[in-house]
């Protein structure tokens, strides 16, 4: 008779989980969805870089896909199911975001399985109240998630960073079940998430090697043997040694990539410019192949040559900075790795759930008779932590966004849980309902303070398609602009974010602007100049631009006190347009 109610509770406690379970997957869904269709309405820098490479693969411009700085991982797969939609930068925004949505909801599976391997432990005998545990588990991991994939990373966002969170996930978990009980399927698998993360980021080059590392010191420390290892290796190589191979072709010497050292250059050793670098200061070497400086008040470059994309300067960086000299700074090394550091602190104050998850973390340790038992089995998951602190580490030391470190604060954050439901003896269900309470507020509140962006974007129900750089680029097809067409700019700094040229196709080939990225840039009014100099200085610009090719000239920062003829203001927007074509 007992054996019957145990059983019946056990079924029941089941199917209540797997309720729990698809309710949560649908609220993950929906409100990936939300936050990605209405909170970025037009593309990153990053962005157009990518969409440059997703578009020459169905070409096979080599040239163009093994690009040194942008890695080809998350391009091959909307390069993949591009086709299965319209035709045109509609078709394509709808491709990028159901893509986008398709990873993150893998990440939150991949997130799944780290912590049901976590929680599921055999060194760990979880409490006669199994289930219970479990669902709280559940409950407390996805707002978490919700939190960091959503506040820090976005599945908004035209990149890789979500699939690498995902196969980050799925990089550390395996390692964890390879410990458990080495197996050929799982060291083969393994392999595979690396080689795929290296394509997708280079940063998960190194990082594979730690993890490797810590595959192998847990290997040893468990005194299990170390011969599925190699055939991880063997499978890495298998995709790092091609595609170095390309990247190295098309840059002409040895790389594995080159996103890590012109981060460096740029957030380290601080090289002055992020486009239209000449040279300088003394140390720092001198471009092989910069942009040709047209004219020095206002500055005007051209950049046409050999690159056909959006905007060369900033999609080809490694090609424009080539000739810059690496060097090593103590002091500027210190200084990136305090401020780096400032930056994830604050980050994390500006986050209503920090203080939910204090708050939870300091009731757990309130009823946890034994505490120590607690922290020593937060050390227990020493596989999960290592990686995950090393991750942080890497950024530190370079250039940290929420979005690169979101994956590492999700384990992190994840384990107290984890560690407080395999060790304390009792927990009551006050107390539970106490923690998801607080938890799903905090989470809420995330969602409605950090992302207020997209709460607005939905209760005014604005699209894409509002978006100021959306309506200028239908104006231009309007008016006669075509896919291929050269155009040039002004603005005050690079026009990297040019959606307007992404989605008719257009190439900026000119422009005039100082670097938005350096307060140090000595001209820091020039495009404003361009609207002050001689009439004459300003058509020996205009046709400078037209002799680059251009047929016509955008610009979002006329002065609103100067309307030289010509000029074309482009409905409720802040765009002005001059047609070379015409004059």
């Amino acid at each position: 008779m007992l054996m019957t109610i145990e059983k019946t509770s056990t079924k029941a406690g089941t199917g209540t989980s797997r309720t729990l379970g698809i309710f949560l997957v649908v609220i993950v869904v929906v409100l990936g969805a939300w936050e990605g269709w209405y909170t970025r309405t037009d593309y990153t820098t990053d962005a157009i870089s990518y969409l440059d490479i997703i578009r020459a693969i169905p070409h096979w411009d080599w040239k163009l896909m093994l690009n040194p700085q942008w890695s080809i991982g998350y391009p091959l797969l909307v390069a993949l199911i591009r086709p299965l939609f319209p035709a045109g930068p509609f078709g394509e925004w709808n491709a990028l975001h159901a893509l986008n949505l398709l990873i993150y909801t893998a990440t939150y599976f991949a997130f799944l399985f780290f912590l049901r391997t976590a929680a599921s432990d055999p060194d760990i005998s979880l409490q006669p109240d199994k289930s219970s545990r479990q669902e709280f588990l559940l409950i407390a991991g996805t707002c978490i998630f919700l939190c960091t994939e959503l506040c820090m990373d976005a599945a908004s966002r035209v990149g890789p960073d979500t699939l690498v969170t995902c196969l980050f996930f799925l990089a550390v978990t395996l390692i964890v079940r390879i410990l458990r009980q080495p197996r050929l399927s799982l060291a083969l698998l393994l392999g595979v998430v690396l080689g795929a993360a290296y394509w997708t980021k280079a940063i998960f080059l190194p990082l594979s090697i730690v993890l490797l590392l810590v595959a192998a010191y847990g290997l040893w420390r468990n005194k299990k043997s170390f011969a599925l290892l190699p055939l991880t290796v063997i499978v890495l190589a298998a995709f790092v040694i091609p595609y170095a191979a390309g990247l190295s072709w098309v840059m002409g010497r040895f790389t594995l990539g080159e996103a890590g050292s012109l981060n460096y250059a740029f957030h380290v050793n601080h090289i002055p410019h992020w486009v239209h670098w000449h040279g300088g200061p003394a140390g720092y070497g001198m471009p092989i192949h910069p942009s040709r400086m047209l004219m020095d008040d206002p500055p005007l470059f051209e950049f046409g040559e050999p690159f056909h994309t959006t905007y060369p300067p900033f999609g080809s960086l490694a090609y424009w900075y080539e000739g810059y000299h690496h060097f090593f700074s103590i002091k500027w090394q210190v200084r990136v790795a305090i401020g780096n550091t400032g930056r994830l602190i604050l980050l994390l104050v500006t986050q209503p759930i920090t203080y939910a998850f204090a708050a939870c973390v300091a009731l757990m340790f309130l009823a946890e008779r034994d505490w120590r038992k607690w922290l020593s089995r937060m050390l227990h998951y020493w596989p999960f932590i290592i990686p995950a602190l090393v991750g942080i580490c890497l950024y530190i030391t370079v250039h940290l966004e929420g979005r690169y470190v979101a994956s590492f604060l999700t384990v992190l954050a994840a384990l107290p849980f984890v560690a407080f439901c395999a060790s304390t003896p009792q927990i009551t269900q006050r107390l539970r309902t106490s923690l998801l309470v607080i938890l799903i507020l905090g989470t809420a509140a995330n969602l409605l303070v950090v992302d207020r962006e997209a709460v607005t974007a939905a209760l005014h129900h604005r699209r894409y398609t509002d978006n100021p750089q959306w309506v200028l680029g239908a104006y231009l097809k309007q008016s006669g602009l075509k896919p291929g067409d050269k155009v040039a700019g002004i603005s005050y700094g690079p026009n990297a974010r040019a959606t307007w040229a992404s989605i008719d196709g257009a190439r900026m080939v000119a422009e005039i602007g100082n670097d938005a990225y350096d307060a140090t840039h000595p001209n820091p009014d020039s495009w404003y100049r361009f609207w002050h100099v001689s009439p004459a200085t300003q058509q020996q610009a205009l046709s400078l631009f037209k002799q680059a090719g251009a047929v016509v000239v955008v610009t979002d920062t006329k002065d609103p006190k100067v309307t030289p003829p010509g000029w074309i203001h482009v409905g409720n927007t802040d765009y002005w347009i001059y047609w070379l074509r015409d004059n």
